[in-house]
């Protein structure tokens, strides 16, 4: 949505100490502990500042008037003695390909595990089955569970203990879904 706002030159310097104060009220951010850096909240401009404040205003009277819901956060993934249960493929592909930083010899690339899939045996119509349905879940599942028959066959396959594929839901975790 795109807010259009006039403001009356009188008004300016009025607007200026708002957002200068709107400003000191953030703290600045730490990087390694030390050095300090502005915060990257910061209100650049009095337009900036006025399209802030409008857009909180118009989305309390919105909610007060019922006219959208306030959103619910969304929950994180269910954790198991600290290790979470599931992630994105996103998430994921992002952890395998890093596989080497956790004590893997190699990243753990998209052609792997498609090559491990396509070698999976098709002998019976179970085994057939098993192979279409990992294809689709390593393919175009929004979220791999890690104790899917999928995940379990796929470490098996690969060799992967317990802890390794614990330790991979981990680090695919720290990333943004």
């Amino acid at each position: 949505m795109q807010i259009l706002i006039e403001v009356d030159e009188s008004m300016r310097p009025a607007l200026a100490w708002e957002r200068e104060e709107y400003n000191t009220a953030l703290s600045p951010t730490t990087l390694d502990g030390e050095t300090e850096v502005p915060n990257p909240a910061l209100i650049a401009t009095d337009e900036a500042y006025l399209t802030l404040i409008v857009g909180q205003r118009v989305q309390r009277a919105n909610e007060r008037m019922q006219l959208v819901q306030p959103v619910a956060p969304t929950p994180g993934p269910e954790i198991v003695n600290g290790i979470p249960q599931s992630c994105t493929r996103k998430q994921g592909l992002k952890a395998l390909a890093r596989a080497n930083t956790l004590g893997f010899p190699a990243p753990i690339t998209e052609a792997d595990i498609l090559a491990f899939i396509d070698a999976m045996p098709e002998t019976t119509d179970a085994e057939r089955l098993f192979k279409i349905d990992a294809r689709i879940e390593f393919t175009t599942a929004p979220t791999w569970q890690r104790t899917s028959p999928f995940v379990m066959a796929l470490a098996a396959g690969l060799g992967l203990p317990e802890a390794a594929v614990d330790a991979l839901f981990v680090l695919a975790n720290t990333f943004v879904g």
